[in-house]
């Protein structure tokens, strides 16, 4: 990770999102893991966002826990993102 720091926010309500901001490579991914787990948990069977939108850089480490995300929760969450400084939901 260069200077850009990744930070996550969690919210709760009807469901839950984490907001992503800065990079998430080798050296964040694995305080992301932890928080998406806290996330889950938290959103007790209901939504779970994960708010990409302000995610500068991801590299393969990245890509590989949405992956796992996905395997493990299922369809359940949905990842949000502005590829191209559009924004973008995916089902």
């Amino acid at each position: 990770m260069s200077s850009n720091e990744t930070t996550l926010a969690l919210r709760t309500g009807n469901g839950a999102t984490l907001n992503v901001v800065g990079e998430v490579d080798v050296v964040s991914v694995s305080h992301l893991r932890w928080r998406l787990h806290h996330a889950a948990i938290a959103a007790d069977g209901r939504e779970l966002l994960v708010d990409l939108s302000a995610v500068t850089f991801m590299d393969s480490a990245g890509l590989r826990l949405l992956l796992e995300v996905h395997q493990v929760l299922g369809p359940r969450p949905r990842l949000h993102a502005r590829p191209g400084g559009r924004s973008e939901e995916a089902p």
